[in-house]
């Protein structure tokens, strides 16, 4: 009798899972391709994962209140990864790392017998918020590659129009000669928005809003008041880069003076019992030896 029931078991098994297949392949089969004409490609890594992500993002990120994809979108912006993401593809990549990190979190309480829902919402949270956590690292780095060539692009652009050309023609010569990074991406977003037909205005002002730094926007508000008051552009600039110069030095000599304090949490904990330890294990051993 138990065969049967065993058999009986054994397909029925097997018929759920056709039948969960079956499924998956109909809904992948529905997902539209995803047109990525105007974005670089993906990293390997990336690529590999994204069938998944576009499957998530088709059934369930499309799905969700308009306020997350607007959030989504921002931080992208931010990031400076428009070029590679939408909005819509981090809020699919964070869905799936839920789901995974959701999973891995239940098959190891489960493999140690401590099934429960708190490691489920662990795991959940961490795979959601581990994309965002990414991003933001990717996002300081960029920022601090940003401040570190703006006062050279900035020189570049004040020899450039004390030699006569106009501000567009600077940024072209800043991007042809200045060093590569983010910066150097960002003015080249801004001679291409020109190119499209928007004012070198909206385009600065566009720029300042990607790249949110308040040196940037500062100088951004300060060519756009030499463009409306007819400022000399070649005083403007070099008025921003001794500011951005100076501000830079004392930001430097900042984080000089914090160096100190933030070695003492080393030192007490490392350092300083490992100094005792290898003075006073001698004398120790010596008063042992003599009692």
């Amino acid at each position: 009798m138990s065969s049967p029931l065993f058999t009986i078991s054994v397909l029925a098994v097997f018929a759920a899972v056709a039948c969960i297949v079956l499924g998956a392949v109909a809904l992948a089969r529905g997902v539209p391709r995803d047109d990525r004409k105007f974005l670089d490609p993906l990293p390997p890594q990336l690529e590999r994962l994204w069938p998944a992500v576009n499957f998530i993002r088709f059934y369930l990120v499309s799905a969700l209140p308009e306020s997350f994809h607007r959030s989504a979108e921002a931080t992208v912006s931010r990031s400076g990864l428009k070029h590679l993401l939408r909005g819509d593809d981090l809020l699919a990549i964070q869905a799936l790392g839920a789901l995974f990190f959701g999973f891995l979190a239940w098959w190891a309480a489960s493999v140690l017998q401590q099934a429960s829902v708190l490691p489920l919402l662990g795991g959940l949270m961490l795979g959601g918020v581990l994309p965002r956590i990414k991003l933001s690292d990717y996002h300081k780095r960029r920022q601090g590659q940003i401040m570190r060539h703006l006062p050279i692009y900035l020189d570049y652009l004040h020899l450039s129009v004390g030699a006569g050309l106009n501000l567009s023609g600077a940024i072209k010569q800043a991007t042809d000669y200045g060093p590569d990074g983010p910066l150097k991406n960002e003015f080249m977003v801004v001679l291409r928005d020109i190119r499209a037909g928007a004012s070198r205005r909206d385009a600065m002002k566009r720029m300042g809003e990607r790249v949110n730094i308040r040196m940037l926007t500062q100088l951004v508000r300060a060519i756009d008041q030499a463009d409306r008051q007819g400022t000399s552009m070649a005083k403007v600039l070099r008025i921003q880069s001794e500011q951005i110069t100076k501000s830079r030095f004392q930001r430097a000599e900042k984080q000089a003076m914090e160096t100190p304090v933030k070695l003492m949490g080393p030192l007490v904990l490392f350092i300083f019992p490992t100094t005792f330890i290898v003075l006073l294990y001698p004398i120790i051993l010596k008063v042992l030896q003599a009692t």
